[in-house]
């Protein structure tokens, strides 16, 4: 069997769902898992969902994975999902170094965790779109990933599409630091 790069949902609340992708070698062991995570200074933790306060935070490993699907395989995973690639390992190996240099990228940017706007779905569409510029992916599948929920807030279609690019996207992401706006001078 092939290597595969799997888009998966995991269910949250019923309706809304936290996208994700999944890679497996020929022998349907996971490689790595890429999530988009909230990340928590305080404490330093990693939170499925966060705070206002929190960084959005891109991984791609196979030691930050979901809690869920930490000893499963592709044959008996827990979550639905759909192969966006199949190929051969040097194929996916390449997309995989990739993917780490896009995760360095992202969390260089220190940008801000937004529930409904910038968050792990925001992830999910990056890397969807970084691996669709190496190596050919099934389009329909991943629409098919993310029809498994109702709700995906954070999705980026046109990312998706390669209707815009990484660049604009991390143009979007809120970055810095907390600060409170200082009231304008009174003028003379």
């Amino acid at each position: 069997m092939a290597w595969t790069i799997e888009a998966k949902v995991l269910p949250l609340v019923g309706v809304a769902g936290h996208l994700y992708l999944d890679i497996f070698d020929d022998e349907g062991n996971r490689v790595v898992q890429i999530n988009g995570f909230s990340f928590s200074s305080k404490g330093n933790k990693i939170t499925a969902v966060g705070k206002p306060t929190d960084k959005l935070k891109a991984y791609v490993s196979d030691k930050v994975v979901l809690v869920e699907t930490c000893a499963f395989g592709r044959e008996d995973h827990p979550h639905k999902g759909h192969v966006i690639f199949s190929g051969k390992k040097d194929e996916v190996l390449e997309v995989i170094e990739q993917l780490k240099e896009l995760a360095e990228e992202f969390n260089s940017k220190d940008f801000f965790y937004r529930a409904f706007s910038f968050n792990s779905n925001t992830v999910f569409s990056a890397m969807v779109h970084k691996i669709s510029q190496i190596v050919p992916i099934n389009h329909e599948a991943v629409d098919k990933a993310i029809a498994l929920k109702k709700i995906t807030p954070g999705i980026k279609p046109k990312l998706l599409r390669r209707q815009t690019s990484l660049t604009e996207l991390f143009n979007k992401g809120w970055k810095g630091s907390r600060q409170k706006k200082k009231p304008p001078k009174p003028a003379p």
